[in-house]
């Protein structure tokens, strides 16, 4: 197999797992047990071959192989003419229908003679994996992101590709703590941070859940337990109302991630004989740890990316290739609440990305333009419009590092020219 991202032939296998066999000797096993089960078996394979035949990537089908009269499984033919997904042939023909339905919108745009309409150089995008995968694709050399990561620092400048590199980092981190499929909350700055956690959760992982860092602390635990939330991203701020709900015991909170924490930290306390020595040891350990003592770590954002990088390396492609079809829940939005209780809201990538198709028909925008981001990103407004909708475009976003009013006047001759 050509892989074209690093330009040369890697050993690739394809795997159809005996899941009733599976379940019978080792038990009830997620997407992400039978993946590492399998990754844990190449790798013992791979000691007996020579280094040009190691088997570099393994991929899970859901689907039979296209076998010969003979009752072999084919050496050619089992890929689906035409289609780049490698999912179960209801997923192709789901996203066959994505397609057809991205592409009907764009062209409608063109035909519209809606006076409003004024530019129609939209491409079609069928969920938000695509649209960003496909951005990169297209700009990726281009800036995406201007951070500050430290206060009062030059604007660091992130690539599309460098960005990419970030999120299916995070997002195979995620998967592999367990978190497929899950309710994943979003609470904090407006920063690279928390948008990149976004397109992770929702590229491939699970639902995201954005949350206004405005709200008390009974009120996240109360959307945390609507929203039946399994983890939580978020900037440091938050780290004790959250540790307080996932200690209470009555939501289904299990990981906490800090946004803003370099490593991960064990929770537990030191006896009075233990050294700051020993700590790091137990540090080391608790990486390993089964997903049951997950009440004694934090996890950092950014040790989780470097973490998901390295399995990448070894060839875990569970976040790459993972299946994402426009129909699809992506995320649930809080309503204000202002007439009683918040209420939460399902929307699709569909949902999303129609609107990403059409904002940019009466906003002209450009891979030059830079989007200063100042509302929090929570905001439907914001994380469309100045989030999600730039990427579309190939334009950059610029973080804004907080707004303060100066009513100082200034002194000396400078004064006067100053008002």
């Amino acid at each position: 197999m050509t892989d074209n991202t690093v330009g040369n032939v890697i050993v690739t296998a394809d795997i159809q797992p005996n899941y009733e066999l599976l379940e019978e000797q080792r038990g009830k096993m997620s997407s992400s047990d039978v993946y590492h089960f399998y990754r844990e078996l190449v790798d013992e394979i791979n000691k007996t071959l020579p280094p040009y035949k190691a088997i570099k990537r393994i991929n899970i089908r859901e689907n039979g192989f296209a076998m010969t009269t003979t009752g072999k499984v084919k050496r050619y033919g089992n890929f689906v003419e035409g289609a780049a997904e490698k999912g179960s042939p209801d997923f192709i023909e789901k996203k066959a229908e994505d397609r057809k339905h991205a592409k009907e919108l764009i062209e409608n745009i063109g035909k519209s003679i809606d006076p409003y309409l004024r530019y129609k150089d939209g491409r079609p995008i069928t969920d938000i994996k695509h649209m960003f995968n496909s951005s990169v694709e297209i700009y990726g050399d281009r800036v995406a992101f201007h951070q500050k990561f430290n206060k009062g620092e030059e604007y660091t400048q992130i690539t599309y590709k460098q960005a990419q590199v970030d999120v299916n980092g995070l997002g195979t981190a995620l998967i592999n703590l367990g978190l497929k499929g899950k309710r994943i909350a979003i609470i904090g700055t407006t920063y690279y941070q928390w948008e990149t956690s976004y397109l992770a959760v929702t590229g491939g992982v699970g639902l995201a859940v954005p949350l206004d860092k405005e709200l008390s602390a009974e009120e996240l635990k109360n959307l945390v337990k609507d929203a039946d939330v399994s983890a939580v991203l978020y900037s440091k701020k938050f780290e004790k109302i959250f540790e307080q709900i996932r200690e209470d015991g009555d939501t289904s909170l299990k990981t906490l991630i800090n946004l803003d924490i370099d490593e991960n930290r064990s929770l537990r306390p030191l006896d009075s004989e233990e050294t700051e020595l020993k700590e790091k040891v137990r540090k080391r350990k608790d990486k390993n740890k089964e997903q049951g003592e997950e009440e004694h770590i934090i996890y950092s954002w950014k040790q989780l990316i470097e973490d998901g990088k390295n399995a990448i390396a070894l060839g875990d492609r569970q976040f790459i290739d993972a299946e994402v079809l426009g129909t699809d829940p992506a995320v649930i939005l809080y309503t204000s609440g202002t007439t009683g209780f918040a209420k939460g809201v399902v929307l699709t990538h569909r949902n999303i990305v129609d609107d990403l198709m059409m904002a940019p028909t009466i906003l002209n925008v450009n891979p030059e333009d830079i989007f200063f981001s100042v509302l929090p990103v929570h905001h439907t407004y914001e994380c469309t419009c100045a989030f999600l909708m730039p990427l579309y475009k190939g334009a950059s976003i610029a973080f804004c590092e907080g707004l303060k009013v100066h009513n100082e006047k200034p002194s000396g001759d400078k004064a006067d020219d100053a008002f």
